[in-house]
């Protein structure tokens, strides 16, 4: 088990130095703000409008896709501006 953790430490260590470096080289890390990654959920997307439309909370319509997490839905409706969508039409 010492072994293990010590394995992870010089992994994390190695990963943090090599990041510190290219930042320090002028390397942009991570993607640009203001992405949108592809979800689990776009699947759903007219699905979540209309439920929207109809005035379901992000929990019940969480409920009646069958997943687990609203907070999930809520960080996705919020990242796409669905509400802002669906008050405009």
């Amino acid at each position: 088990m010492i072994v293990e953790n010590f394995r992870g430490y010089l992994i994390g260590l190695r990963t943090k130095e090599t990041l510190a470096f290219g930042e320090s080289q002028g390397q942009i890390l991570g993607k640009p703000k203001g992405t949108i990654q592809k979800s689990k959920f776009d699947k759903d997307i007219e699905r979540i409008k209309e439920l929207l439309v109809y005035g379901l909370s992000v929990r019940k319509i969480s409920k009646v896709l069958d997943y687990t997490s609203h907070i999930a839905w809520s960080a996705y409706i919020k990242k796409r501006e669905v509400r802002k969508i669906e008050l405009a039409a």
